[in-house]
């Protein structure tokens, strides 16, 4: 393949796309059979920006979570957000003006939320 000649940004698109269009991440508590499920701490939306660290530690986790969905099994694997806690509380020391500790933690869950759908973990 020639150099330049591979749209990875095309074909993540496309992926996700699919993705959604035939809900692998939805779980059915109606379903059949046991339940896999995993339970990892939330990300903390409070950090001023995503870095390796995010995608390293919930990398492991998706890749059995997506491994036992094509094996047909059924799991439950939450995403949540955490907006408590020390990170959270050092962001709003830094970033904060009377009364902001709200918009501080509501600017920070939309790049979480968009590289969470952009990266696939959770149901």
């Amino acid at each position: 393949m020639e150099a330049g000649g591979y749209d990875h940004q095309a074909v993540e698109a496309g992926a996700r796309a699919l993705w959604e269009a035939h809900d692998v991440y939805r779980y059915d508590r109606r379903g059949q059979g046991p339940v896999f499920s995993v339970d990892t701490p939330p990300p903390y939306v409070s950090a001023a920006h995503l870095h390796v660290g995010h995608a390293m530690s919930y990398s492991q986790p998706d890749f059995i979570v997506r491994y036992r969905r094509m094996r047909g099994e059924r799991v439950f694997y939450p995403i949540g957000f955490d907006d408590n806690g020390l990170p959270t509380e050092r962001y709003v020391e830094q970033a904060r003006r009377p009364g902001c500790r709200c918009s501080a933690t509501r600017s920070r869950c939309s790049p979480t939320s968009r590289w969470i759908r952009s990266s696939g973990p959770g149901s």
